[in-house]
Parts: C-alpha cells; structure tokens; sequence
C-alpha cells in the first residue's frame, strides 16, 4: 500500500522544464478515478474524471513559474486505513522546488485505493492545502501505522 502511496508522489514531480510521470500517474489511477480541485470554504467542490484532472495538471505544470522551477512532493506523513480491498489515507505532503528546495505548498491529500490485481490503485482523490486559516494538523503530520 505505501509503495503505492510513494510511487504516486514521485509520478507528480519533475524538474524544472520537465514533466510529471503521466505514464505512472495513469497506471496508479483505476479507470473512472474521481479528482476534486482544492476549493475555499463556501464554494462548490469539482469533480474531475481522469483526463480533465490531467489536463488542468498539465496546465499548471507548464505554467512559466512551475516549468521553471519543477516541483517535487515530500510526503510529511501518511495515516492509512485498511478493510480488505479497500483503503483510505490521509496523506500530509509539502510540494518544493527541486534546486532551490524552497516550499510551495503544504496540505492533505484524502486518497481512497481499491486492491486491483494485486495492486493498491486510486479511486478518488481530494486535496485541502493549508493556510493560515487552517494550518495542517500535527496529526495529519506524523505517520501513523497501517490498520
């Protein structure tokens, strides 16, 4: 499950004028994934099959201060739960730049996985970034064994 959860993250990243893993990414995902974009408190959540997912990710990759840069994803910690073949876990990460090592984002990612053939694949996936308004929880931060 953790080498899923692992391999997921490294498919995002990539160096400055590179390109996320899309290969890896779309390996990682079961068909019909579901994606909800961060949103602020009071507006509507958006869903997102698969491909619009990747295009809206595209797009931000090859924005001028993201190509530049590239970024990376360090997983701060991972609080995963298991049933079968089914899991859901709270995965607290820290985006950076890969050169500099700078941060530009720190937030949750709520990810449910289904065991497909022997293989921890993403179902859904939603992301909350944190802010002043709503700092990521210590707990969220330490790793916390699989059930």
């Amino acid at each position: 499950m953790r080498a899923s959860i692992d391999a997921l993250y490294r498919a995002f990243g990539f160096a400055p004028r590179g390109e996320p893993d899309w290969r890896a990414m779309t390996e990682l995902f079961v068909d019909g994934a579901v994606f909800v974009a961060p949103f602020e408190p009071g507006q509507t959540p958006r869903p997102a099959a698969q491909p619009e997912f990747f295009e809206d990710f595209r797009r931000f990759a090859a924005s001028d201060s993201v190509r530049e840069s590239g970024l990376h994803e360090r997983i701060l910690g991972a609080r995963i739960d298991l049933y079968g073949v089914v899991a859901h876990a709270y995965v607290s990460f820290e985006g950076f730049e890969p050169l500099t090592g700078r941060a530009r984002t720190r937030g949750l990612d709520s990810i449910q996985l289904l065991l497909d053939r022997g293989r921890w694949r993403v179902v859904s996936f939603t992301t909350q970034y944190a802010s002043p308004n709503a700092p990521l929880p210590a707990r969220f931060v330490e790793s916390a064994p699989a059930r």
